[in-house]
């Protein structure tokens, strides 16, 4: 019987071209794998990482593109207690990733206490809780986005997260792609930005609660030369020295929405939004009433245009500064 190899490599690259791709596998945490580490490190490409109920003590986490991390159960989540050791995930390059239903609690970093993400595409965040998670020296409480990244974060709540010495108490953006929507952020805490801080050109925030929030310069947002869309969001009860609810600053130029800003304090300016340093806002269809200081303050060359919008009721002043004669 005579051999024919250039048959059998044909045949070899025949089945191999039309072999489909290997079935993605769902890994079960911990029935399958003891710990979250041992899954994402077994898991590629479109594998499924998911995590029964309960509360797993694990930092450093490495993730990768293509993943889904959620949790088995959404009523009855999981917990990851980084137990104040470390950062919980850190993202570098990664595409295509998931996370749903998962609480990330104590994660303690020089920036991005819970999360970072380095030129990360597409992630997409929801119905996650992000509690007392703190940045020691750097940026983002909780989650770090850095520039090159795209995200999107829905459902979620923020609570005591912390920056203790910079920007963005919950979350810092450096990215011009990232979009969050009905999230919840409460009692977060950042020299400036109490929830959010950020200076990546085009986020959209939408229909988010910000309560109790506080920094020196914004509350709740601090935005730094970029253009952010804030729509159907609630601001009340935030603190700062300088915009009660937020800060605008180095020739930003937010637009907001259909937003209500109603009893936020700052000690010196701004009571509602405090703009310096060539800022431009724009505001439409909002409510701005009962805030301790002026509704808006303006500084050095910034400037704030109001339509179709009810202010009053603010102890600093209503139609005062930079609106006046735009009643």
């Amino acid at each position: 019987m005579r051999n024919h190899p250039f048959g059998v490599l044909m045949l070899a690259i025949f089945l191999a071209s039309t072999a489909g791709p290997a079935s993605a596998r769902t890994w079960l945490v911990p029935a399958d794998t003891p710990t979250i580490a041992a899954a994402i490190d077994s898991a590629i490409s479109g594998d499924v990482v998911e995590i029964s109920g309960g509360i797993y003590h694990e930092h450093g986490l490495v993730l990768k593109s293509g993943l889904t991390i959620r949790s088995e159960d959404p009523l009855d989540g999981a917990t990851i207690d980084a137990d104040g050791a470390g950062r919980i995930f850190y993202g570098f390059s990664v595409d295509s990733l998931t996370l749903t239903g998962l609480t990330l609690t104590d994660g303690y970093a020089s920036n991005g206490g819970a999360m970072n993400l380095q030129s990360c595409r597409d992630v997409a965040i929801s119905n996650c809780t992000f509690l007392a998670n703190r940045a020691y020296i750097a940026i983002g409480g909780a989650i770090q986005v850095d520039t090159g990244s795209s995200i999107l974060i829905e459902d979620c709540r923020f609570e005591g997260n912390d920056c203790q010495l910079d920007d963005g108490g919950a979350i810092w953006l450096s990215t011009g792609e990232a979009e969050i929507t009905r999230c919840t952020f409460v009692a977060n805490h950042a020299i400036n930005g109490g929830a959010i801080s950020g200076s990546g050109p085009g986020t959209r925030i939408t229909q988010c609660l910000f309560e109790n929030n506080d920094a020196f310069n914004g509350g709740a947002i601090d935005f730094r030369a970029n253009t952010t869309t804030v729509t159907d969001c609630l601001f009340v009860g935030n603190t700062a020295t300088r915009g009660g609810a937020i800060g605008c600053w180095y020739e930003s130029t937010p637009e907001f929405i259909g937003c209500t800003l109603v009893e936020n304090e700052a000690s010196d300016e701004g009571g509602g939004i405090y703009c310096t340093n060539s800022a431009v806002a724009t505001v439409e269809r909002s409510i701005i009433a009962f805030n301790s200081g002026d509704a808006i303050a303006c500084k050095l060359q910034s400037s704030a245009t109001l339509s179709c919008s009810d202010v009053h009721g603010n102890s600093g002043g209503d139609w005062t500064g930079c609106l006046a004669g735009q009643e």
